[in-house]
């Protein structure tokens, strides 16, 4: 690809949707290339920006080739591959689309409570009468989600959209968060101490960041507490 010597140069190293493409080729120059590539490097110096998503380290080893990058860009919500301080250092922006994929976490952490808890076959052919009525047997649920207590450790972002989507099932929700959180972010979600949502919760769902405090959140004295019974969810990058 050639690119205009007016247009800034904008190297995308992941996957990224083809309306996101579209969008910054109408504003940049982009090349599409990974840092396996052997363009790479004479491309890398080149660049204005950088777009990556998941497995692209960026450090401070391939900011020393970079030197006119302005901007890092993590089309996803966590830096954890992005070294912020070696770009800090170097004048370098760092961006990322927190919201990106809350809905999709929301989506499948409703997914997995009913995983967990309403087992169901999908059937491809018809079955006999009395493989039907074993199979019907066989899925029977324990206990209906709409009777449990669903328990939020951190009500942020995601947290509280999972909140809102428990009580369209009419689901008890409490959560626990180290910030006080407006009643009108709660969405029916009760505030609790983190023993009692340790203790109350049939289902734990954990929404925290990956800051270093959170690193081993829940250790063994944690599920102790904890009913026998209870299924977690961790969909964070703390834990």
């Amino acid at each position: 690809m050639v690119w205009s010597m007016t247009r800034p140069l904008v190297l995308v190293t992941e996957e990224l949707s083809p309306p996101a493409l579209a969008w910054l080729a109408e504003r940049c120059a982009v090349e599409r290339v990974g840092p396996e590539d052997p363009q790479f490097a004479d491309l890398l110096a080149r660049a204005d920006g950088l777009i990556v998503r998941t497995y692209t380290r960026v450090d401070g080893a391939m900011l020393d080739n970079a030197p006119k990058l302005r901007v890092v860009a993590r089309a996803g919500t966590g830096l954890d591959n992005v070294d912020e301080a070696a770009c800090a250092a170097r004048g370098i922006a760092v961006r990322n689309t927190p919201d990106a994929n809350t809905q999709a976490v929301v989506e499948f952490v409703i997914a997995a409570v009913f995983d967990a808890l309403r087992p169901r076959v999908f059937l491809e052919k018809p079955v006999e009468l009395p493989a039907w009525r074993s199979l019907r047997e066989e899925l029977i649920a324990k206990r209906e989600v709409g009777d449990l207590t669903l328990g939020v450790l951190g009500l942020g972002r995601i947290g509280s959209r999972v909140a809102k989507a428990a009580a369209g099932l009419g689901v008890r929700t409490i959560y626990h968060d180290v910030v006080e959180i407006a009643a009108s972010q709660r969405f029916g979600a009760v505030p609790v101490s983190r023993d009692e949502l340790l203790a109350s919760s049939d289902v734990l769902s954990v929404h925290v960041d990956g800051r270093v405090e959170n690193a081993q959140l829940l250790k063994a004295e944690a599920f102790a507490r904890m009913k026998p019974d209870v299924v977690v969810i961790n969909t964070s990058r703390g834990f």
